[in-house]
This record gives structure tokens, sequence and C-alpha cells, in this order.
């Protein structure tokens, strides 16, 4: 079944048709994903989210709602789901926004499906001769999608999100690591050279 069958497509706001510019008195402000903004274990890091600031109210097809699948439109092309912490964040153009329609699709699962190995070789051979690696919006859209029943859909979504949240603690403890051992080393360094 193709993934359009399944759910709602679009890509993302080009920011600069709506960008509030000096003379502009009135502007709502947002958080913005950007492509530094998206880890490719398939999660949002909240430091790297800039602030956009419109001359109007976005449509709320523009802004991240739980259960969206939000997927970069260059390489890697992680795909992303947005949980409730994540909602009303403004998507550039760079991105492609996926709404399923959950009596058939789960988000979960397909996120995993998306940032599969058999799809990113679907995308890599799509891109191969674009300089930019760039992928059209239109390939999600005619994407064949093995649908399953709903709940085995859930059990694959569940070992995907422990795998995440495995992932995401595992490099939060990478850093923590990192910070310990600097220091430790400058401790050291410092005992010495009072010697």
């Amino acid at each position: 079944m193709k993934l359009k069958e399944v759910a709602v497509l679009g890509t993302g706001l080009v920011l600069n048709r709506k960008e509030a510019g000096p003379g502009d008195s009135d502007t709502f402000k947002y958080k913005q994903l950007t492509l530094k903004s998206v880890n490719n274990n398939g999660s949002i890091n909240p430091e790297h989210l800039d602030i956009f600031l419109s001359k109007e109210p976005l449509k709320d097809k523009y802004l991240t709602q739980e259960n969206d699948i939000i997927v970069r439109l260059s390489y890697p092309y992680t795909a992303i789901l947005i949980d409730r912490q994540a909602e009303g964040i403004v998507v550039s153009s760079h991105f492609c926004i996926i709404r399923c329609d959950t009596t058939i699709i789960l988000p979960e699962y397909l996120q995993l499906i998306l940032n599969s190995s058999s799809v990113q070789k679907r995308i890599a051979a799509q891109t191969v001769s674009s300089a930019l690696r760039v992928i059209r919006p239109s390939f999600f859209s005619e994407l064949n999608i093995n649908i399953i029943p709903l709940d085995k859909q859930r059990v694959l979504g569940n070992i995907n999100n422990l795998y995440r949240k495995e992932i995401d603690l595992l490099e939060r403890l990478k850093i923590e690591k990192q910070k310990c051992y600097s220091l430790f080393i400058n401790k050291i360094q410092n005992e010495m050279e009072r010697k």
C-alpha cells in the first residue's frame, strides 16, 4: 500500500515567506526545527532548536503535532516521531511532515520503517545523481509500505522506542564520562605542574 493512502503528507514552511521583518511591530515567536535539531537516532535535540519570528500566526499544518513523523529531505534522511513535549515547533521546508491514519498505521511503526536500511537504500538510489543528495517529498507519497496488523505494529514500535531511549541514554552517559575524564586529567595535570 502506498504511504499516501494511509497518511497525509506535506512539506514544511518556506520560512522567508512568513518571517517577520525589522519593521513588523506584531510578531509571533515559535521554536524552529533545523537540520541540526535532528539527531541521527530519530530524536530532537532541544538545544539546537532555533527561534523563528513570524509576521502572522502560522497554520497548524506547519507546526509539529504529537504523533507526526518528520523526515529530513537531505542526508541522512532521518525520520523522527514527535511526542507531546515537541508539539508546536515550526517545521521548515527541509522536512516532510507525515500524519498517519492511526486506524491503519501507527506512527512508531512508520518511523521504524522509514529509518530501516531497506528504505534508506531506496532513498539513496533516488538521490545518486544529486550533488546535494536531497530527496523529493513525492518519494514518500509513493513509497510502498507493508501494512501488518496494528497489534504487531505496536510491538515493533515499542521495541523501536526502547531502542531509541537506550541510544539516548548511552549518548548522555558518553558525554558525562567525557566530562569526568577531562576533569580527572586536568586535576592530575594541575597537581603535576605544582610539583
